[in-house]
């Protein structure tokens, strides 16, 4: 485990990378790390609000495909959970990320 004065840093550079590949009508609702040894089993929450939910979806899968381009996140450790709630689709995915 890097020592506590370098984590800091790194989980800034996560959550940088997470703005990144939020794209428009994506909110970030909850980025969780759950430290395990050298990395972070992280979690991330969002929300995609369109009146058309064919947009709401390409701006999810958006913001999936940009994390999964990020050296940082790759792709999820499982495939991403979404479900529809009025005119929002609600997205999790969870990630391993090195400390």
């Amino acid at each position: 485990t890097p020592p506590p004065d370098l984590q800091g840093p790194r989980m800034a550079q996560m959550l940088e990378a997470v703005s990144h590949a939020a794209p428009r009508g994506v909110v970030v609702t909850a980025v969780k790390a759950i430290s395990d040894g050298h990395t972070w089993r992280v979690s991330i929450d969002a929300r995609s609000e369109s009146d058309d939910a064919g947009i709401a979806r390409a701006a999810a899968d958006s913001f999936i495909a940009g994390l999964a381009k990020s050296p940082m996140f790759g792709p999820p450790v499982r495939p991403a959970t979404r479900r529809t709630v009025g005119n929002s689709l609600e997205l999790t995915a969870e990630y391993v990320v090195t400390k």
